[in-house]
């Protein structure tokens, strides 16, 4: 089965069922050349020439394949659609600049955000609908934007994930489905409409499967892991078992729509959960972070809250965090008005 920039979500778990690709293909388990040449409307030679294979070549599960320009999407440059606080741009090939908000990324753009900094980015761009995919960086993390393209609706993303931590919301508002792959040192991540987070830790990648089912790969083995689950992958290895995601509790304190007078947040405990990723964003979708801050009990209350610039509007929601590290469901969020005048 091919994990390819563009797939209709249906077909996406169906074994050896392949579609029209966008840019770049994923090798999945049982692919060969052949198969993903006639799935593309292109050649084997094509394929070889494009990625610089040896004639008879097989490319293993997980390898990713440039598709020829006549066949692949048109690059789209991404775009930087907010930052809060600071982080740095590098063309490819150019010199590190600050990062700023409106900024473009052409394909080989490195980004990078700072401590406490996060960055929301906008990936593959429909040309005939301005549907879009996007990816929102926490803090300390560091992508290079391999690929953005489009082709007939098509939408496909491919990104290297260097450093630190990126979630991908759901990109459940169109008939388009956009494929985002997310590469690391250990591994393959791709999903047809978004819904995930993967984490870098020190020798291993971990994704969290939230809202859509997704394809974990290491080590050229592939994973199917469905939403509300997670898998591991240690470098040079499989992709670890599928575990459960725990599901958060509901939010208890400020009411939706209160005013925010006091910073004071609770929610019910979790009896697994050994600790909480608490978010804030001044939008509904969680694209726009402003802060995040991990806990150990189901109460956040600080002296003061310091936003990194003006918001009118907060939204808030709690993940728990099992022992193995993995960041769990949120069970919903909750908006809550800032009073007149709060914020630097």
């Amino acid at each position: 089965m091919i994990r390819q920039t563009l797939v209709i979500a249906l077909l996406w778990m169906i074994l050896g069922t392949v579609v029209h690709a966008a840019g770049h293909v994923v090798v999945g388990q049982g692919d060969t050349l052949a198969r993903i040449a006639a799935a593309t409307g292109t050649t084997v030679d094509a394929l070889l020439a494009q990625n610089g294979l040896e004639p008879g070549a097989e490319p293993v599960v997980g390898t990713i394949l440039s598709l020829p320009d006549d066949v692949g999407g048109e690059e789209r440059p991404a775009l930087v659609l907010s930052l809060s606080g600071e982080g740095t741009l590098t063309p490819l090939g150019g010199q590190t600049v600050p990062l700023q908000a409106g900024a473009a990324l052409p394909k080989g753009t490195v980004v990078c955000t700072a401590a406490d900094s996060f960055a929301s980015v906008r990936l593959a761009l429909s040309s005939s609908r301005g549907v879009h995919d996007d990816v929102s960086l926490l803090p300390r993390t560091c992508i290079t934007l391999q690929s953005a393209t489009s082709r007939n609706g098509r939408r496909a993303s491919l990104i290297r994930l260097q450093q630190g931590s990126v979630n991908v919301p759901a990109n459940s508002g169109s008939d388009e489905p956009g494929v985002v792959t997310i590469q690391t040192r250990a591994g393959v991540t791709t999903a047809p409409r978004g819904g995930f987070r993967v984490h870098v830790e020190p020798d291993a990648a971990r994704t969290e499967a939230l809202e859509t089912a997704l394809s974990v790969i290491g080590a050229g083995v592939e994973q199917q892991v469905g939403a509300g689950q997670g898998s591991r992958t240690r470098v040079g290895e499989a992709p670890g078992p599928v575990v459960a995601l725990l599901v958060a509790g509901p939010l208890l304190q400020p009411k939706k729509g209160a005013v925010l007078r006091r910073p004071d947040f609770g929610w019910r405990a979790d009896a697994d959960a050994l600790e909480y990723q608490l978010e804030l964003s001044s939008s509904r979708d969680f694209r726009a972070l402003v802060r995040l801050e991990v806990v150990g009990h189901p109460v956040w209350e600080p002296d003061r809250l310091l936003l990194p610039y003006r918001v009118h509007t907060l939204w808030w929601r709690v993940s728990p965090v099992d022992r193995l590290g993995f960041v769990g469901m949120p069970a919903g969020s909750r908006v809550v008005e800032l009073p007149p005048g709060m914020g630097p």
